[in-house]
């Protein structure tokens, strides 16, 4: 598989019509929501019962595809279509059934919108048509320009050129694919790894409250669901073949069997690869345009149905199909001949690409077999080939129509998509949707075994369509392989566990660091009095003069004690988190303790027993009626 963009010929620019309504089924507060993430949507069900194939056109809209859009039959805006395939509205908004499509604002006029009542017409591209979607044409474009685009947004149709293809990014700055979120324990590295898969997948801001984020939170779990998003957390044992490949044994009838098994990272880039696979909306199909999964797969239901069903070879001799239980190969006998010779579906769909009709093998010699596929039986490849062609012509109808609706990315298997990924062109890839893999705790796994030779294969340049695109063969598929552009790597380390200095070189140039230290301003409450933001600031100032900043202690801990919260409360925090750092920290260096604690007497020296024997050391406890005293946190920092 090799994917190479090219650059996309000079044309005129696609421009379609999105109407909101101003009230009824997208309410105010859904519109409110939607132009502050920056989308457009429409209502349609699956079998888009909303009427004129609005649903159908909707997901035909191609990315950089311009759009104006009506609201209340007055123009608002002009922007650019971002992502290549719609959304679901999150269920935040309450809307079941309605779809969105991410955009980027151009023009926006909506403070004093334009009055659309003297642009009159049947065109459903008119902003008073009864239309909620319609594409300009092309031979209507200046008709558009003259009385839509030059005295709404002052623009002209040459100039729209200067504004570029534009991909999905606001709220967060999506530029790096690879990113550690780092920082001393509890400063919301974890908490903010969901927001920015959120933000990078909704093109939506950061949220400013706890309401905001239990909203991105819900739309996390959504995507996790729908396999946008995944979460895995690294640790000592964890290995490339957890990570890409490896063999697993399985035992079935008593018997053991050994299958090479994809681990989530090789997962999650099959299916970012998948998703840039561009599939044209009904209507725009032609015959050649029968996707050959489809095809393979109606054609070897065809083949079970017959299983008499014989087949001429080039040389004029008969073959007969034999029964499979594979998915991905056909089997072909001579006569009574109990060898089998195998047609295997990866090859086949190379002979499709080059001799995609019954009228294109006319001239197919067994040379053109061998240089299209390599060595092969090019006898057999020759008949499966004619008669799978054959089947497509007889049956072009009813393979035109299985494909009308454009299937659901989760009802095709992945085993499924990985073999549309091998089968696919360099030009049947787009941009694709974005999706995301967070490793929490990366810097706990050993970088060089869990990534092996894809560490290079991250690199933005070497991804998929980079100017250095490059691929492997991977030792236990001999797959080749290469790591999309849309695929996102987050990742969390915890400093106090490992530095930054000791993280592997190869690592660190490969990813963008993003420090995540305690703000104590995030503390505002008090809890019996005692001031959280003084106390945490002097706990850290005196870390890192006695350790370093890596060891400072975050904010997060103490992010759930509000004004109503009681010492008690606070008294569990330090008991069970903070008290056990600092002794890890230290060591049980008590005088170093003592003085991160300031005049806070939390440990006392245990009286010692009658031992027998004159005691050495000081033995410290902690003092559990000094934990419940507001008094003593506030030593802390007075």
């Amino acid at each position: 598989m090799s994917i190479v963009h090219s650059a996309a010929k000079t044309q005129a620019p696609r421009v379609w019509k999105v109407s909101h309504g101003k009230n009824g089924v997208l309410a105010n507060r859904n519109y409110a929501w939607l132009m502050k993430n920056k989308c457009v949507a429409i209502g349609y069900a699956p079998d888009d019962k909303l009427g004129k194939g609005q649903g159908q056109k909707f997901a035909g809209i191609q990315q950089g595809d311009y759009l104006y859009l009506v609201r209340n039959q007055k123009i608002v805006l002009f922007g650019r279509f971002t992502t290549s395939q719609p959304e679901p509205v999150p269920p935040s908004q309450n809307s079941p059934g309605w779809w969105m499509r991410h955009i980027e604002v151009i023009r926006d006029i909506s403070d004093a919108p334009y009055a659309s009542s003297n642009i009159r017409g049947k065109d459903g591209w008119k902003p008073t048509a009864n239309t909620t979607i319609a594409l300009v044409p092309e031979d209507q474009l200046e008709q558009f320009a003259a009385a839509i685009l030059k005295p709404a947004f002052k623009l002209d149709l040459a100039g729209l050129e200067k504004f570029g293809t534009k991909t999905a990014s606001a709220g967060v700055d999506n530029s790096p694919l690879n990113r550690i979120l780092y920082g001393p324990p509890g400063t919301g590295k974890t908490f903010h790894s969901v927001t920015h898969a959120v933000q990078i997948i909704d093109n939506t801001p950061a949220p400013e409250n706890e309401v905001q984020f239990q909203e991105q939170k819900l739309r996390f779990d959504q995507l996790r669901r729908e396999g946008r998003i995944a979460f895995i957390t690294f640790h000592q044992s964890f290995s490339y073949e957890d990570f890409i490949e490896g063999i697993r044994a399985e035992a079935v009838d008593r018997q053991l069997s050994y299958d090479v098994r994809d681990g989530i990272f090789k997962q999650m880039a099959n299916a970012a690869m998948y998703s840039k696979i561009q599939r044209q909306p009904s209507g725009n199909r032609e015959a050649a345009d029968i996707n050959f999964g489809d095809l393979f797969s109606a054609f070897m239901a065809w083949i079970e149905e017959n299983p008499h069903l014989s087949i001429t070879s080039s040389t004029g001799k008969q073959l007969w199909f034999k029964p499979t239980a594979s998915e991905d190969t056909l089997y072909v006998s001579h006569g009574d001949s109990e060898k089998r010779h195998p047609a295997g579906r990866e090859r086949l769909s190379k002979l499709y690409k080059k001799y995609a009709s019954v009228s294109a093998m006319e001239t197919l010699k067994n040379k053109d077999i061998i240089t299209v596929i390599g060595g092969a039986n090019t006898t057999v490849y020759w008949a499966v080939l004619k008669t799978l062609l054959k089947y497509k012509k007889d049956h072009l109808a009813d393979l035109k129509a299985a494909q009308e609706d454009i299937p659901p990315e989760a009802a095709i298997d992945y085993k499924e998509k990985k073999a549309r990924i091998r089968e696919a062109d360099a030009s049947d890839f787009g941009a694709g949707l974005p999706y995301v893999l967070i490793i929490d705790e990366i810097n706990r796994g050993n970088t060089s075994r869990v990534f092996g030779e894809l560490i290079t294969l991250i690199e933005d340049s070497k991804r998929a369509g980079g100017s250095e695109q490059a691929e492997v063969i991977l030792p236990y598929s001999n797959d080749s392989f290469t790591v999309p552009d849309n695929l996102y790597l987050i990742g969390t380390m915890n400093t106090a566990d490992r530095s930054l200095a000791t993280i592997d070189t190869a690592l660190r140039r490969r990813f963008d660091f993003i420090e995540m230290m305690p703000d104590p301003d995030q503390l505002s409450s008090t809890v019996d009095g005692v001031d959280l933001n003084a106390m945490l600031r002097a706990m850290n100032d005196r870390i890192e003069q006695l350790y370093d900043r890596e060891h400072t202690i975050g904010h997060a801990f103490f992010m759930r004690l509000d004004d109503n919260a009681k010492v008690a409360d606070l008294a569990r925090i330090f008991n069970n988190r903070i008290l056990p750092l600092l002794e890890e920290y230290f060591f049980e260096d008590w005088e170093k303790i003592a003085k991160v604690l300031g005049k806070a007497a939390i440990y006392t020296i245990k009286a010692s027993p009658n031992l027998g024997f004159e005691a050495r050391n000081k033995v410290y406890c902690r003092d559990a009626a000094a934990l419940l005293k507001a008094e003593t946190y506030i030593q802390i920092y007075q």
